[in-house]
């Protein structure tokens, strides 16, 4: 997880020159931007051992869809 999350932050920085955001802009979004990826990252992971962990439900589920 720790990984993806430094992965966002060169993608941070392109996305928000396209944007056009000032360079002191973005480095003082920065920390917004780790503790967002951090919830993303979160909640990804918490999805994926849900589903390891209870797969009949998530089949239920993914038929009912």
């Amino acid at each position: 997880m720790a990984w993806h999350m430094l992965l966002d932050v060169p993608r941070w920085f392109r996305f928000s020159r396209l944007l056009g955001l000032t360079p002191a802009r973005r480095v003082g979004l920065l920390p917004l931007l780790i503790g967002v990826s951090g919830l993303a990252r979160g909640a990804e992971m918490v999805g994926i051992y849900a589903t390891m962990l209870d797969h009949e439900r998530v089949a239920r589920w993914a038929q009912n869809f």
